[in-house]
């Protein structure tokens, strides 16, 4: 369920860079090059800060929300990457859980800040 839950929040960003690059009219071919080229990497940047810097610095979480983002590659490089590669949570408690939980949820409130839902799509929080 966790790993649903991050899986979840990868795409949604993704989706909401190519969602609101086409609010913006940005939908072009130099847009596709340079997500293409973005993709070329991977891990928590190009999520959080690459691909919503395609279409504006101010979008980049690491420039939104300084704390956000240093919570987030703490997130990546203890439990996400680990939990991606195999390793297991031992003796997870419902309370641990909800705090994941919640900090994805801070960072659908992030992405709803930058990203234009309201115009097409149901707000997702």
């Amino acid at each position: 369920m966790l790993q649903r839950g991050i899986l979840t929040m990868e795409a949604l960003i993704d989706a909401a860079v190519d969602y609101q690059a086409g609010v913006e009219g940005r939908l072009d071919d130099a847009f596709r090059r340079g997500r293409h080229d973005i993709w070329k990497g991977g891990g928590a940047d190009t999520y959080y800060n690459r691909l919503p810097g395609l279409l504006s610095e101010r979008y980049k979480l690491c420039n939104h929300n300084r704390q956000l983002w240093i919570t987030t590659k703490q997130f990546y490089s203890e439990l996400r990457n680990p939990l991606f590669h195999g390793s297991q949570l031992y003796h997870p408690t419902p309370e641990s859980l909800l705090q994941v939980f919640d900090f994805l949820a801070e960072l659908q409130r992030w992405i709803n800040a930058w990203c234009s839902w309201q115009t097409g799509c149901p707000n997702l929080t």
